[in-house]
């Protein structure tokens, strides 16, 4: 798909409100084009087997930081339909007016992607962490969802601005926080506990698997602690004292955090200072 001229073209228009879906295997937009509507504008590729890279990075088609500026959006900016493995380096959208959600198959972050809105990153599989994600936005500013979650970043990968970052996987296993600290919340799934669902305003991991599955016994699904899931891996030992003492009033130490079960076998974990 070629848009190109010294003419100015213009999908969509100033009085548009639809939903405007462009799938190509390849697109330059060049020149004074632009793409309006109030509602999305959404980019995938034809070819499920082909890959999109976005901003500096490389794919088959590429949506370099220069096409941003041919938008005119009204609602958000969506990238992929959930086919596709999506790769993001050195993205700016800091002063673009509309949110970025980004739905991929796998989903790799290299050095930054910065938004003046929300962010939302969606991987079936994958997510994987090599930079920065930031936004300057409140509330939900940075959700990502993935089956597995890998940060090779360190504990500052995640800037949500004046909001909250919500990182969803499958399971504890799955996640390597590389860092992130941040509240648990247990036995939710992304589709049906959305972020407007999951309480709090600091970090928070939001896992599908129960509770029980780590902690035994009918523990409450919401444990909120200021460790990164791997930290509690490695302290399988206060794991199986927290399923062995899962009832009565015992405070528990888990690494920086003091845990206390109640009598009603429910689990909270406060930071320990």
């Amino acid at each position: 798909m070629n848009v190109s001229g010294s003419d100015e073209t213009t999908f969509g228009g100033a009085g548009a409100s639809g939903f405007i879906s462009i799938k190509a295997n390849m697109m330059t937009i060049e020149g004074d084009n632009i793409i309006q509507t109030t509602n999305n504008i959404k980019f995938a590729t034809q070819n499920n087997s082909n890959n999109i890279g976005v901003g500096a990075a490389s794919g088959n088609l590429v949506l370099d930081n220069t096409v941003f500026s041919t938008l005119d959006i009204g609602g958000k900016l969506i990238i992929g339909d959930g086919n596709q493995d999506i790769y993001l380096d050195s993205v700016n959208l800091d002063s673009e007016n509309y949110s970025l959600e980004v739905k991929g198959r796998n989903i790799t972050l290299g050095n930054f992607v910065d938004v003046g809105k929300s962010l939302v990153m969606n991987a079936v599989n994958l997510m994987t962490l090599n930079g920065r994600a930031s936004s300057n936005d409140s509330g939900d500013s940075l959700v990502l969802v993935a089956k597995r979650f890998l940060n090779n970043f360190g504990k500052s990968a995640l800037d949500s601005g004046n909001g909250r970052s919500l990182i969803y996987a499958s399971s504890l296993e799955n996640v390597n926080a590389g860092g992130i600290e941040g509240d648990f919340y247990f036995a939710r799934r992304y589709e049906g506990y959305p972020p407007s669902t999951i309480p709090g305003e600091r970090t928070a991991f939001v896992f599908e698997a129960p509770a029980s599955t780590y902690f035994g016994g009918n523990v409450d699904n919401r444990l909120s602690a200021a460790q990164s899931p791997s930290q509690y891996r490695e302290n399988d030992k206060d794991i199986d004292r927290l399923q062995n003492e899962k009832s009565g009033n015992n405070s528990i130490s888990m690494g920086s955090s003091e845990c206390l079960v109640s009598e009603e076998s429910s689990l909270y974990c406060t930071i320990s200072k």
